[in-house]
């Protein structure tokens, strides 16, 4: 019998409740310090969409979907738009 393969969905509801939770939380707390935002978005919008995600393989176009997620968000927190920037950022 032929192994049945998952596909994920990547742009999905929980991509766009992400984006939805990250707007909301970002337009609420732009006077706060970047951390605090930071903190606010690893423990109310990430959830989003990894949720499922260690469950099966995701595909390198998923993967980068959500990495590009991650991003956008980390580049609108710190006001920086360089790919340079954003990766030394999301390093700590």
């Amino acid at each position: 019998m032929p192994e049945a393969k998952f596909k994920v969905k990547a742009k999905s509801k929980n991509t766009l409740k992400f984006y939805k939770t990250f707007n909301s939380i970002y337009s609420r707390s732009k006077g706060a310090n970047s951390e605090s935002a930071i903190q606010l978005f690893k423990s109310f919008c990430l959830p989003f969409i990894l949720y499922g995600t260690e469950a099966i393989p995701l595909s390198k176009s998923s993967v980068k979907l959500l990495d590009d997620c991650v991003k956008k968000a980390v580049a609108k927190v710190f006001s920086v738009h360089d790919n340079a920037n954003i990766d030394v950022i999301r390093q700590y």
